[in-house]
């Protein structure tokens, strides 16, 4: 998705940009991720370090911010290994909440508590699903909706997993928030065979949508999701799929945008990184922008 190319040819890491990160929390002992964090806060069903520690009792909080921010040390470089990371622990150890109340709390503290955050990731979501834009289906959607779209006014903009439930028609929430950058998952290059509960896939092609993405017309846009290798909690390197790993990847282009052109508006930045060259269609014949992060710079070549 040229990621790799625009920061080797370019210079581009993400310098200055500041991201929220909802998910389990973060190994703050990983040496490619130490210096990257600026702050930690827990609102999970098990804060096992106290509500200002959001250390990693999971692993899935770590593999998503290594995806962003990795100093490529013993993991794979991040997409944009300049930005700084606000860890806000809303899973638990099960990578699960109770209620989407810890979300919201997740959420109201990047709002009230973290002016200067400029994207949000958030790799999880509901068990409920939805064929289109959910905003004012329930009362919890439309809080979620009221969340996004106040961080949105901000010029903040949230990056959303579709989940992985092999729904052809369905996505689940916050990732049908229309203000959402819902972010569904492709084939790595090279992928592996799949293998999990919901689908198997034994000759998996790259760049097209595996067999675990939710899709509906929703999705704003695909990026690779398996396999990806990034930080695992206890040091080293892991590879996982997911569509937890697209949208972190779709975010790190957005940080590189926003460094690239400080001034660019949430809009623009949703505008650009759907402008790729690349359309992936799932089973049901819509067509997503494939994450081409070469694309902003496309005038400048």
């Amino acid at each position: 998705v040229n990621i790799d190319y625009v920061r080797q040819t370019y210079g581009y890491t993400g310098n200055g940009i500041e991201v929220a990160v909802l998910d389990s929390g973060i190994d703050t002992d990983h040496v490619d991720l130490q210096s990257v964090m600026l702050s930690q806060k827990c609102f999970a069903d098990n804060c096992p370090n106290g509500p200002n520690s959001a250390e990693d009792d999971q692993g899935h909080g770590t593999h998503v911010s290594g995806i962003i921010a990795s100093q490529g040390n013993f993991a794979p470089k991040g997409g944009s290994p300049g930005v700084k990371i606000h860890a806000v622990k809303v899973l638990d150890s099960n990578n699960t909440f109770s209620s989407i109340s810890i979300v919201l709390s997740g959420l109201d503290h990047v709002i009230n508590e973290l002016p200067n955050v400029d994207l949000v990731n958030m790799s999880l979501g509901t068990t409920d699903r939805f064929s289109s834009d959910c905003d004012d289906t329930y009362s919890y959607t439309q809080a979620l909706s009221s969340a996004i779209n106040t961080l949105r006014e901000r010029g903040v903009l949230s990056f959303v997993s579709s989940m992985n439930d092999a729904d052809n028609d369905h996505i689940s929430a916050p990732a049908c928030v229309a203000n959402a950058i819902a972010v569904g998952a492709v084939y790595d290059t090279n992928p592996e065979p799949y293998y999990s509960d919901v689908c198997t896939e034994l000759n998996p092609t790259a760049d097209t949508l595996t067999c675990f993405s939710n899709s509906s017309v929703s999705v704003d846009i695909v990026a690779p999701g398996s396999p990806i290798n990034s930080t695992r909690r206890g040091g080293g390197a892991t590879i996982k799929s997911g569509t937890s790993m697209a949208a972190p990847l779709a975010l790190s282009c957005a940080a590189l945008i926003m460094e690239f052109e400080p001034t660019v508006t949430a809009e623009e930045v949703e505008s650009l990184l759907e402008s790729s060259r690349f359309s992936i269609q799932d089973d049901n014949g819509r067509h997503f922008p494939r994450l081409d992060c070469l694309a902003f710079l496309g005038s400048q070549d």
